[in-house]
């Protein structure tokens, strides 16, 4: 499927039909979302994919019931690991070993680091690094990003999912186990769309005008 139509074709599906997904088409979601881009390569993102009956049920009911949980034959719990944003410096230097990332790029982000620690130090704002909440917001985006890769991928393979933020963390860290260093993001139920799911029209979106601006905010594009 071209991606575009991909892109066009997504849609949030909150009811599946019975039919399982096979291994090559969730091991292609998962190797699209491994080629996901993320800040200085970090990969922040873990992805618990549920099939078992059993173990979607409880994450069903870590979702209220949402009829999406519980009628997705794929649940992927998509987790952002603060271990990973502690190898920044690492995976820089990866980047620029693989040719990825040049001296002189390296060292301008570093001189961008050290301003940044700067203006927060001039601006009283405690403590090295990122404020904590920030850096989980960070590490939250770059697994965000994997998880729309899973979501176009399952797309183009004529499969269906959708986003669902609404869920009891504890509960579905109860079902799934994922270590402290994680945190969830999202749940994305995953399957072929039960009837009356599929082809539906598309939603409505902004026009282009209400989100884009030319050179400066307010000039209309």
């Amino acid at each position: 499927m071209d991606f575009f139509d991909a892109v066009a074709g997504r849609r949030s599906v909150r009811a599946f039909a019975p039919d399982g997904m096979p291994e090559a088409a969730i091991a292609a979601c998962l190797e699209a979302a491994r080629l996901a881009p993320s800040a200085s390569n970090l990969q922040p993102w873990r992805f618990v994919v549920a099939r078992d009956p059993d173990r979607r049920a409880a994450l069903a009911a870590a979702g209220y019931g949402q009829p999406a949980l519980e009628t997705a034959p794929v649940i992927a719990v998509l987790l952002a690991d603060r271990a990973r944003g502690r190898e920044r410096f690492r995976r820089q230097r990866e980047l620029q070993d693989c040719g990825a990332l040049d001296p002189a790029t390296l060292a301008t982000l570093k001189a961008g680091y050290a301003a940044r620690e700067a203006a927060r130090k001039a601006a009283g704002e405690a403590g090295p690094g990122r404020p904590a909440a920030a850096e989980d917001a960070r590490l939250a985006a770059g697994a965000m990003l994997a998880g729309e890769h899973w979501a176009l991928a399952a797309t183009s393979l004529g499969y269906a999912s959708c986003w669902i933020g609404l869920f009891d963390v504890a509960a579905a860290r109860e079902a799934c186990g994922w270590p402290d260093s994680c945190f969830a993001v999202a749940l994305l139920p995953t399957g072929l769309p039960a009837d009356g799911q599929a082809g539906l029209p598309p939603r409505p979106r902004r026009r282009l005008s209400e989100i884009a601006w030319r050179e400066t905010a307010g000039q209309d594009w």
